[in-house]
């Protein structure tokens, strides 16, 4: 994770797998593997693979059936990358309330905000309320996030930055 947060791919996935050829204890097999498959589909969707992040999700999911919620959010990441926006908002939906970190909302509020400008000569405005409503909430937490926050990321997809950057100013998230 550091290792792609600096944005150093390669090496990261090089790391990831050396760290899966680690995990050897039969009781925590299947846990950690799942969650560190979980873990570097995150760095793919940074990196421009998000159909091989969601595969990545979906199959840690059935591998530990009991995972951690943060699942649901990487899977909801990824969903959105791919344009299928209410998938991401039904996997956001997954997650108990009390576990939603703030976070999840920059999700929901772009997932909107893209639904509702998918079809350009009729924007949603319910949804696009919706969106602004969300983006409202997480700044109310988060008060000093930006958009230029938000593009100061490690990607190594440009279109992948554009997209999520474009979901995010939709929703009314703020420049500066």
């Amino acid at each position: 994770m550091v290792t792609w947060h600096q944005n150093d791919f390669p090496k990261s996935f090089q790391e990831y797998e050396a760290a899966r050829a680690l995990i050897s204890n039969p009781e925590w097999i299947n846990k950690n593997t799942a969650e560190l498959d979980a873990d570097m589909a995150e760095a793919l969707i940074y990196y421009g693979d998000p159909k091989r992040a969601i595969q990545l999700v979906l199959n840690a999911m059935k591998l530990y059936p009991d995972h951690a919620y943060w699942l649901h959010w990487i899977l909801a990441r990824g969903c959105y990358q791919v344009g299928r926006y209410q998938d991401a908002i039904d996997e956001i939906g997954k997650i108990e309330a009390a576990k939603k970190p703030n976070d999840v909302r920059l999700i929901l509020a772009a997932s909107y905000a893209q639904l509702a400008t998918e079809d350009e000569a009729n924007i949603d405005e319910a949804k696009v309320d919706k969106a602004k409503e969300i983006m409202e909430e997480f700044s109310d937490i988060e008060p000093n996030w930006t958009l230029a926050k938000s593009a100061a990321y490690p990607y190594d997809s440009a279109s992948e930055r554009y997209h999520w950057i474009d979901g995010l100013r939709k929703a009314g998230l703020r420049p500066f």
